[in-house]
């Protein structure tokens, strides 16, 4: 049966002999009606029962009743103890029926089981607790209730959550920043849409716009998610689409392959990343960025790495782990190098890669001219340990000066110099080219500036003659 609460049901029944006829004039007396509410928590006073005829009966439950008790599944017995006639079955005979209000569970749940660690009330009954207005304050009632109603959404209003039974095919929507520890519970088929996710897990799962923090043990189809501490991948290939760093700085969060057959497409990311444990031949990763920087760990001895976009920098330390760089940098560089040919390119295309151009400086006989340069990483910032040297200087005779190459000294943070001596004498008049070249921060690439030192005579004159 089902109906709404605040009305009256009439309970229909036939009570027949063990031949199949039916069973007449077997008196209320004998008949023990019991009418349990939705919570098993009280039972309604016994009711009067009626003959209709032909053995069939019927009761009423009152409108005072159901509305008294809420929406949810009625249940009860009826015991017939009557010795004549005798009826079917060994006595007594229990009949069970339910009575659930259906419009008015989709009312108050909303189609979802409700909690709240803060606010909510501890309680399984339903109809009652796990609503939208009365959430439950625990995941181990929520469950229950979802096993109760068939409802398979929960709704973590607010607070911290532990998982600690299994949650499959089930979808959970964290609002308010709530937080979810797995606990290493099975959530299989299960989508997580919003709040902190954390902790160990079991299945395949899919993430929305969740922040994944130290999180592991599953095969993730995430979306839009921040990540932060160490996510360490189970068995099969895991998407991260869209997804980005939650660390701020130049730290980076970890992905873990420290299991054997764990893969991962790693799509339009942005921020840095840093792989770890990628020890199989079975571990295979796809890394394509947006922005960032990557890491590759000494503790990469295998597997296949594939890094795509806008990556820098890259610093790897891992041995044996083959890595293929497609990002931007080595597809310009291949494009460029067949142009220009193999690292000539850099030269031809350095005023527009770091802003450089060919620097000319006036000086006289006999002077020291001081090269001064700066090596800036792609942010434009100056940094320490790439040296730039003074690779020659040729004369205005076309001959290269002797001493050379040289290291340049530091002054300053990325900022370094080196003193050249102009010779004394007519010879000295003329042009001098000075090439001083270092390693493009974070790349493998040579990076070169030109120096032009104009030399001339003061004034013009070369020697003293008569008025």
């Amino acid at each position: 049966m089902a109906g709404k609460v605040n009305e009256a049901y009439r309970v229909w029944y036939t009570l027949k002999l063990t031949s199949g006829a039916p069973a007449t004039g077997v008196a209320g007396g004998s008949q023990t009606i019991t009418i349990r509410n939705p919570g098993n928590t009280a039972t309604m006073a016994a009711p009067t029962i009626v003959e209709f005829g032909g053995g069939l009966y019927y009761f009423d439950i009152s409108a005072t009743f159901t509305n008294t008790h809420r929406a949810g599944q009625y249940g009860g017995t009826i015991e017939v103890n009557s010795g004549a006639p005798v009826l079917v079955d060994t006595l007594p005979v229990n009949v069970e029926f339910f009575v659930q209000d259906i419009d008015d569970l989709l009312t108050n749940y909303l189609g979802a089981i409700w909690v709240n660690a803060n606010n909510g009330v501890a309680g399984t009954v339903v109809g009652i607790n796990g609503v939208s207005h009365n959430p439950v304050d625990t995941l181990a009632d929520a469950i229950t209730l979802m096993g109760s109603t068939g409802l398979r959404k929960l709704v973590l209003v607010t607070g911290n959550f532990t998982l600690t039974a299994t949650l499959d095919e089930a979808y959970v929507e964290l609002r308010d920043e709530s937080e979810l520890l797995l606990n290493g519970q099975n959530v299989n088929g299960t989508e997580f849409h919003g709040g902190i996710i954390k902790g160990a897990g079991i299945g395949a799962v899919s993430m929305r716009a969740c922040l994944l923090e130290d999180l592991s043990g599953l095969r993730m189809d995430a979306q839009m998610c921040g990540i932060s501490g160490t996510i360490g991948l189970a068995t099969g290939v895991s998407t991260m689409d869209l997804c980005h760093s939650q660390t701020p700085g130049t730290s980076t969060p970890t992905i873990d392959f420290a299991v054997a057959g764990s893969q991962l497409n790693l799509r339009a990311y942005s921020g840095g990343v840093q792989i770890n444990n990628m020890a199989a031949v079975s571990n295979i990763a796809t890394l394509e960025y947006i922005a960032g920087q990557l890491v590759i760990s000494s503790s990469c001895t295998a597997g296949t790495i594939v890094y795509r976009g806008n990556v820098y920098p890259v610093t790897d330390t891992s041995t044996g782990t083959t890595i293929v760089n497609n990002s931007t940098a080595a597809a310009v560089n291949n494009v460029l190098s067949i142009a220009h040919g193999t690292t000539s390119w850099e030269s031809v295309t350095a005023d527009t890669l770091e802003g450089h151009s060919v620097t000319q400086m006036n000086a006289n006989p006999g002077q020291t001219v001081n090269i001064t340069t700066q090596v800036t990483n792609a942010n434009a910032e100056r940094v320490d340990g790439y040296v730039p040297q003074i690779d020659y200087v040729i004369d205005p005779a076309g001959s290269m000066s002797a001493g050379f190459p040289l290291a340049m000294t530091r002054e300053a943070l990325g900022v370094y110099s080196s003193g050249i001596n102009i010779p004394t004498g007519i010879l000295s008049i003329g042009t001098y080219i000075v090439s001083v070249s270092w390693n493009r921060p974070g790349t493998a690439l040579t990076q070169y500036e030109v120096f032009l030192i104009n030399v001339a005579l003061p004034f013009g004159t070369m020697s003293a003659t008569p008025a």
